[in-house]
């Protein structure tokens, strides 16, 4: 401590107990420009902290306890042969308790016992010269470990939060394994927050990018496929699936009869009023039950089920949304022509096999749709509609 007449330096009771066990008449003490260094007592090195202070190594069993009534009855237990005896009290509310790095609270006997121990077997508790080397490199292999994994984690937060739990917990078992058994001291917290930091920021960026995937598949299939569908679609394997695939489909094509003799007999108002009635009415049809719109053609429609995604009942929607969509240009036929508009007939063609679906253009345009000859067979159905005098094929 600091007096007037300088600093006065006071041995620990451990210490001073150890000193009078060893017989020894003083100790001396290494410094250095950060304070004290080491302490030799008895020919022993004790390494201190700069502050003079060791660090306590504590045990994982209890200090042996005898009571004080059995030595007073004259009882005498060998445990005290040649043995520190600390004289402690133990009745409720005079025994001192103290916080420790591994309890929450210890006697101090107990603390000052260990102290001992420690110091008679020559264990201490140091940081090696490589510990910041071990943790910068255990932080490494955990980012490159958990960059690896972030594709598979990608969309599976249990997964991905057990991981993380993993990897931030397991610098502090390989601490608390080290410290019990070498007695050497590594932080784990700076690697476990680093990685727990690390995984923010991959979270946040796998986060960004999910949310730009969502953002550009509603561009692209708004105009196409029902809300339902490009939010499922947005949670699916968009890549593999946009990049081509063949699979069956059932494909429906419907157009307006005799629009071109009607198409010379209006003019061009007349016409996009007709062809929007007509083509506004389809795509309500079809993305009721969850169709994918192909394309416009003029006055025509080209729509298909069962892709970008699975739908086991694919012709049973295809036959729905065409029933409905001539049920329909029917039913509100007499309004449309009380408007002071033609009347509107249509023809229905539906056919199922296999195409060959996905984007396909240009790098500067492109679009969803189907090829393969099924949909040239749709097309040739379709034509036949007027010629047999029905409204669906």
């Amino acid at each position: 401590r600091n007096t007037a007449q300088g600093v006065q330096l006071w041995p620990s009771f451990a210490l001073e107990l150890l000193r009078l066990y060893a017989g020894q008449d003083g100790y001396i003490a290494r410094m250095n420009a950060a304070g004290f260094d080491a302490l030799r007592m008895a020919g022993a090195i004790v390494p201190l902290e700069p502050e003079g202070s060791i660090r306590l190594w504590e045990t994982a069993t209890d200090t042996p306890r005898i009571s004080a009534s059995t030595i007073l009855s004259g009882d005498i237990d060998l445990r005290l042969r040649d043995a520190i005896a600390i004289v402690d009290l133990s009745a409720v509310g005079l025994t001192q308790y103290l916080p420790t790095p591994t309890r929450p609270a210890r006697p101090g006997a107990d603390i000052h016992a260990d102290a001992i121990g420690q110091l008679l077997a020559g264990r201490y508790l140091a940081e090696p010269t490589h510990a910041r080397a071990v943790e910068r490199l255990w932080f490494v292999l955990t980012a490159v470990i958990f960059i690896g994994l972030s594709g598979v984690l990608a969309g599976r937060v249990v997964l991905g939060a057990l991981a993380l739990a993993l990897l931030a917990v397991t610098p502090f078992v390989f601490g608390a394994l080290e410290y019990s058994l070498q007695g050497e001291l590594y932080d784990p917290l700076q690697p476990a927050l680093a990685t727990i930091l690390l995984a923010s920021f991959e979270g946040y960026a796998l986060y960004r990018r999910s949310e730009q995937r969502r953002s550009t598949l509603a561009r692209q299939f708004s105009q196409y496929l029902s809300p339902s569908v490009v939010q499922r679609l947005a949670g699916s394997d968009t890549e593999a699936i946009l990049s081509g695939e063949k699979r069956e489909i059932t494909i429906l094509l419907s157009d307006i009869r005799g629009f071109t003799t009607m198409s010379e007999q209006l003019d061009t108002q007349e016409i996009a009023k007709v062809v929007n009635h007509f083509l506004g009415i389809a795509t309500d049809e079809i993305l009721k039950r969850d169709g994918t719109i192909d394309k416009f053609m003029g006055d025509a429609v080209l729509a298909f089920w069962n892709a970008p995604l699975d739908q086991p009942d694919h012709r049973e929607r295809a036959l729905d949304a065409g029933l409905a969509l001539i049920e329909r240009v029917k039913r509100e036929d007499a309004a449309f022509i009380a408007d002071g508009h033609p009347s509107i007939q249509i023809g229905v063609a539906i056919e199922t096999g296999i195409c060959s679906v996905g984007n396909f253009g240009s790098e500067r345009r492109f679009d969803y749709t189907a090829i393969g000859s099924p949909v040239n067979r749709t097309a040739r159905l379709e034509s036949t509609t007027k010629k047999l005098g029905i409204p669906l094929v």
